[in-house]
């Protein structure tokens, strides 16, 4: 079996060498690998970690559902955190997905930015939701995002 830590002696204990480790993944493979030792090394709560392990999810072509459940496992996300969830669905032409998370980051007290605007009119107006995406372009006008 080809693993992702075969040329290290010892799992990564960093966010660093994490990181390391999600650029070397080559197949989804090795992506569950790095997130086995993502929990075992207790980082499941890091921002960065979780947001660049979504991405390379997506990537790599995993169902949307195996990645959100790992965004669902972190207390308390970041609007850092939103924005790549909201970002990833938007990017992979999952623009319902893309606004049901806009719609659960708000219910969770996050207010949007220019990230999240930017992102959410997008999938508003690639299903042709124009009006919702007109009002929504006001409130980030008003909200300064």
């Amino acid at each position: 079996m080809n693993s992702i830590f075969q040329h290290s002696f010892s799992p990564p204990r960093s966010t660093a060498a994490i990181i390391t480790l999600l650029k070397a993944c080559k197949t989804l493979h090795h992506l569950y690998q790095v997130y086995a030792s993502i929990t075992q090394r207790g980082l499941k709560q890091d921002h960065l970690i979780i947001s660049r392990f979504i991405f390379l999810s997506a990537s790599f072509a995993a169902t949307a559902s195996y990645y959100i459940s790992i965004f669902d496992r972190v207390l308390g996300p970041s609007l850092f955190l939103w924005n790549s969830l909201i970002r990833v669905h938007t990017k992979g032409s999952c623009f319902f997905d893309a606004l049901s998370a806009f719609i659960r980051m708000k219910a969770h007290g996050s207010l949007p930015d220019r990230y999240t605007y930017s992102s959410v009119i997008k999938a508003y107006s690639s299903m042709c939701r124009s009006c919702e995406g007109k009002l929504l372009h006001g409130s980030a006008l008003r909200c300064g995002g």
